[in-house]
């Protein structure tokens, strides 16, 4: 009776894990992982390594399972200049990230997606920027002016700490 019980819950097991491990549709080929880890025991010490072997096998652009989430790896010179270059505003998106969601609420520049806010976003902190002198020539000006100053401190001091 308990081997029956047994081999039925580990049957669902495997049921649910070939349901839900599923890659999404239009997803580029790739080689399957074990549930909960995915492919990240095959990394190895050298992932770089392990991707290349990967591309031998699948071709340029492969996916691979980590954890829960998929993972899609551009290998190869041409491959990644279209995707960043020709295909820019499709790979320009962030990740979701729950842990991150919950600390920032929402709010922010970095965990922004690329889109209309992140667009709003970039140009208010471009314009801040700009206001106190970055992208100026006047402020490089100034921090040439002020380096002999500094480096005559610096080996005047010695082996001591300095306050500015």
């Amino acid at each position: 009776m308990l081997t029956i019980i047994l081999l039925s819950v580990a049957t669902c097991l495997v049921f649910l894990y070939f349901k839900y491990s599923n890659r999404p549709k239009n997803f580029p080929p790739g080689p399957r992982g074990f549930p909960v880890v995915g492919y990240l025991p095959f990394f190895g010490t050298n992932p770089g390594e392990s991707f290349y072997k990967l591309k031998e096998k699948y071709g340029t652009v492969v996916s691979v399972q980590v954890g829960r989430e998929y993972w899609v790896i551009l290998n190869g010179f041409d491959t990644i200049h279209n995707a960043l270059l020709k295909e820019g505003e499709k790979f320009s998106g962030r990740p979701s990230n729950y842990i991150f969601e919950i600390i920032t609420k929402g709010k922010g520049l970095v965990g922004v997606d690329y889109g209309p806010a992140w667009k709003t976003l970039r140009k208010f902190g471009n314009q801040a920027l700009k206001g106190f002198g970055v992208g100026k020539k006047s402020m490089e000006e100034h921090i040439i002016e002020e380096i002999p100053f500094l480096l005559e401190s610096l080996t005047s001091s010695g082996n001591k700490t300095i306050q500015v």
